[in-house]
């Protein structure tokens, strides 16, 4: 009787039941491959640069603003972490962190959304950069420049275009793209 138990698993958890292993390892391996589906579904410089780089940079920029491993400069005058909370930039990185996350899983997702809000990363810091850097004029023209480009790229190219267009339901939208 109990070879029996042991062999059908009673007395065992679920976890250790076979068929749940068995099934747990298929939908892990679907997953995966699901995963790599749709990044493969995205253009290039999107799976390439600006997927990663929202994703990582959501990552540097929240934990950049909560764990003070660096010194902090305002101006060029070094201030302490929680001045530099005080003075705005704390909230600031916060925020940006939370955009390039949303655009990460917009862009994962195809949400339209996506663009909008990796594009807000830009006019966030060029609006608030003043209080914290003197900036100069090369660096607001290659600020502007650098939204510009990713402007037209997120919302003009058309493999992007299509790509944020594939996830509406009708075909509607994608024979207008299409054009």
């Amino acid at each position: 009787m109990n070879q029996l138990r042991e062999k059908i698993g009673v007395g065992k958890t679920l976890d250790d039941f076979s068929p749940f292993r068995a099934l747990r390892r298929i939908q892990m391996k679907a997953a995966l491959r699901s995963i790599f589906f749709r990044l493969k579904e995205m253009p290039l410089f999107l799976r390439f640069l600006l997927f990663p780089y929202s994703l990582i940079g959501s990552i540097l920029f929240i934990d950049g603003a909560f764990v003070p491993i660096v010194e902090f400069e305002i101006k060029g005058k070094q201030v302490s972490w929680f001045d530099w909370w005080v003075a705005g930039a704390g909230p600031l990185f916060v925020i940006i962190g939370f955009l390039l996350f949303i655009s990460a899983f917009g862009f994962y997702g195809k949400k339209r959304y996506a663009r909008l809000t990796f594009l807000a990363v830009f006019c966030v810091a060029l609006l608030f950069i003043r209080q914290f850097e003197e900036p100069t004029m090369t660096g607001m023209i290659i600020m502007g420049i650098l939204f510009l480009a990713v402007g037209w790229y997120l919302f003009l190219k058309k493999s992007i275009r299509l790509y944020f267009a594939s996830n509406e339901k009708g075909g509607e939208t994608l024979s207008r793209l299409n054009r």
